[in-house]
Parts: structure tokens; C-alpha cells; sequence
């Protein structure tokens, strides 16, 4: 009786201190949010036509670089929204190895649209990425956060490492491979 009872607490405790040495890892932080506000706007109404299927043509730009601390710095040019639009709050979803940007326009009356479309330019700071490869997607949404998860304006296999410059370039699924699905 001894013996088994003994035999328990041994077992709960080689349980105990096995799941305490398991590294615990801090969610991914979204911070230093920075917005441009509307940088040029065009109109099918008021522009030049060369000039407005030009803007129109223009897709969205990133850049992401990596600091000596693993800090990524993620800076989006040229995104487009209606005039209307105030600023883009970014939200950010991490888990099993894969990581998903959803930049959400904001304006206070989502109800109200301008005949016009702006450029704008967002950046933030992304920490507690631990170094190795992801599956990164990148989302538009519309103002209430909804998108459509088949249709990533971006879609690929990034390498998080320090001190790296990881992607320069138009978001693009074409651009980027096409992250594996889980069955």
C-alpha cells in the first residue's frame, strides 16, 4: 500500500515538474501604430481619367525587417479605402506557426461613403515572434473587420529571423507561395 501510494505521488510529481520546464511563450504583441491618414486622393468623378486608372492600378506595398531584439517592423504603403476612412486598426492572430494580419479601416459612421478613394500608409511593431518560419496571410477588411479568409491579399512562407529584412513588394497572392492547409 505503501509502495503504490508512494509510487503515486512520484508519478504526479515527475508530471508536475515535466510540464513546468515546457517553455511558455508570451502571445504575439501588436504595438507603435502609426497612420498616415489619406496621403493622395483620387476620383472616378474628378480626376483626370489617366490619372485615376493609374491610382486605381496601384496595388498596396510592404516591407517587413526584423531588429536585433526579433521586433518586426511592418510598414504597408499605398493601401486604398474610401476617402471617408480615418485610420487602419490592424489586428494580429498567431498560433501553430502561422500568423494573420487583418488591417480594418475605421471611420466613427461606416454607413457614410465619399465618391473618392485615398492612399494611405500604416505601420506597426510586432513582438514575441519567436525566430522560424511562418504561414503569413494578410487580409483588407471591410469596416466592421470582416473578411473573406479564401482571398488573402497576401499569402506566403516568411522566415522571421533577427537583424533580417524579410519582404519588400506589392501584396500579392501571386507574389507570394501559397501556404499549406491542414487537413
Amino acid at each position: 500500500m505503501r509502495t503504490t501510494l508512494f509510487g503515486c505521488v512520484l508519478s504526479a510529481l515527475m508530471l508536475a515538474s515535466c510540464s513546468s520546464e515546457q517553455n511558455v511563450t508570451e502571445p504575439v504583441r501588436l504595438s507603435e501604430i502609426v497612420n498616415t491618414g489619406c496621403t493622395r486622393s483620387f476620383s472616378a468623378k474628378e480626376s483626370r481619367p489617366e490619372y485615376y486608372r493609374s491610382e486605381m492600378e496601384k496595388k498596396p506595398q510592404v516591407s517587413i525587417s526584423v531588429d536585433k531584439n526579433g521586433v518586426a517592423t511592418f510598414k504597408f504603403t499605398d493601401l486604398e479605402a474610401n476617402c471617408i476612412v480615418n485610420e487602419f486598426r490592424p489586428s494580429v492572430k498567431a498560433n501553430d506557426g502561422e500568423i494573420a494580419i487583418v488591417l480594418i479601416p475605421y471611420t466613427p459612421d461606416p454607413t457614410v461613403e465619399a465618391d473618392c478613394y485615398c492612399r494611405y500608409d500604416v505601420s506597426f511593431k510586432l513582438s514575441n515572434v519567436i525566430s522560424g518560419k511562418y504561414c503569413m496571410k494578410i487580409y483588407e477588411s471591410d469596416y466592421y473587420g470582416k473578411y473573406d479568409t479564401a482571398h488573402p491579399s497576401y499569402e506566403g512562407l516568411v522566415l522571421f529571423a533577427p537583424n533580417k529584412t524579410l519582404a519588400q513588394g506589392g501584396l500579392s497572392v501571386a507574389d507570394g507561395c501559397r501556404c499549406l492547409t491542414k487537413e
